[in-house]
C-alpha cells in the first residue's frame, strides 16, 4: 500500500473495519464486519459513483472471507492481491488512531 501496511490493513479487514481506498482514479468503500457466525465483506464504488454493492462475500470463516476478497477482480478486473502496491488507503488518519 502507498501510505500504509498491508499487515494492518488485512488485520483490520479480518477483525472488521471502515476502509476508503484509491486506485487508478478511483475511490473505494470497503466495509467488513465479524459477527459470532459470520464475516462479512462489502464494497462499493463511491467515485465516480456505482449505485449499490460493486462485490459481496459472506462466509463462517473469516480467513476464506478474505483471501476470496484478495483473489476476486473487483478493482477495474484486477484482484487486490495484485494491485495492492498501487492502492492509496484512504482513511488512514482514522483508523490508525483506533
Amino acid at each position: 500500500m502507498i501510505n500504509s501496511d498491508y499487515d494492518k490493513f488485512i488485520n483490520n479487514l479480518y477483525y472488521g473495519d471502515e476502509f476508503e481506498i484509491s486506485y487508478n482514479g478511483k475511490q473505494y468503500f470497503i466495509q467488513s464486519y465479524y459477527k459470532k457466525d459470520f464475516h462479512n465483506i462489502e464494497v462499493s464504488q463511491w467515485k465516480p459513483l456505482i449505485e449499490g454493492v460493486l462485490w459481496k462475500s459472506v462466509s463462517k470463516e473469516p480467513q476464506k472471507n478474505i483471501d476470496k476478497f484478495l483473489k476476486s477482480n473487483i478493482f477495474d478486473c484486477q484482484a487486490f492481491i495484485n494491485i495492492e502496491p498501487k492502492v492509496k488507503w484512504l482513511d488512514i488518519g482514522t483508523i490508525e488512531t483506533k
